[in-house]
């Protein structure tokens, strides 16, 4: 019912969290290429440098030996490295000492060690999530109105009924009839309307009576937006007042089993 590219997502994004096998492994090898380049002192690194002559610079890396170490640089191609840039600099900074800057020769006799930063963590570390979204393509600072679903203190069953229904999929004749499985998308009890999930949740005279029965919380017939008002009903944290609950549960087990 979902394309692939949608479930592979992050949780946060509108996905259900099950990583793409191949950018998950590239995620991996630059996580790999990562600690070799800054865990220099760890023994496995210096035996497997000292195997494989590498000199802690990606460009050395050989193209002979384990598989692994083989395929370092072509499954990381991914991530290039960045070098000095200018505008990453958050204060006005004098033109003059720009030019200096860039003129300047990293020493090879100097007493302090480099280390490598990461632009995409707070904190300048690596992270595996920050090597899966730039292999997926995806923002690096994502944004999404998707956490509340599996924040929802229900069953995962029904976490994962409320994901299809806000991505549209559940199986109404709207959607059949797209897939060509039924020839009318018209709803029997509301002739003349679509029977979409909108429809079959606000519109539909069936169901509206369930929705009278649990007014004013359970009500989704106004003209507020529909996802918004499913979003609002599934998060409300407060117990109903017919039984001990919380409506947030309450609401979604209706949603489910409807």
């Amino acid at each position: 019912m979902i394309n692939w590219d949608k479930v592979s997502l992050l949780k946060s994004l509108g996905g259900l969290g099950i990583k793409s096998a191949k950018e998950a492994n590239m995620a991996a090898m630059a996580k790999l290429n990562w600690r070799l380049f800054s865990e220099r002192d760890k023994l496995w690194n210096c035996v497997s440098s000292g195997k494989y002559n590498i000199e802690f610079r990606p460009s050395t890396l050989p193209s002979y030996g384990s598989f692994v170490i083989k395929n370092l640089n072509k499954d990381c191609g991914a991530f290039p490295l960045s070098s000095f840039d200018p505008s990453l600099i958050s204060y006005p900074t004098p033109s003059k000492l720009l030019e200096t800057s860039k003129a300047t020769l990293i020493s090879e006799v100097g007493v302090g060690q480099d280390s490598y930063s990461c632009k995409g963590t707070p904190d300048g570390s690596f992270s595996l999530k920050f090597a899966y979204l730039m292999a997926k393509g995806l923002d690096l600072n994502p944004k999404g109105d998707w956490k509340w679903i599996w924040r929802i203190h229900t069953l995962l069953k029904i976490q994962s009924f409320i994901w299809l229904l806000r991505y549209e999929r559940l199986k109404t004749l709207e959607f059949l009839s797209r897939l060509n499985i039924v020839d009318s998308d018209v709803c029997p009890l509301y002739l003349g309307t679509t029977k979409s999930c909108v429809h079959l949740y606000r519109e539909c005279s069936f169901f509206s009576i369930v929705w009278l029965t649990f007014f004013p919380q359970g009500n989704v017939s106004s003209g507020a937006p529909f996802f918004e008002q499913i979003r609002d009903n599934c998060t409300i944290k407060d117990k109903c007042p017919t039984i001990p609950i919380p409506w947030g549960t309450v609401f979604s087990f209706i949603l489910r089993n409807i």
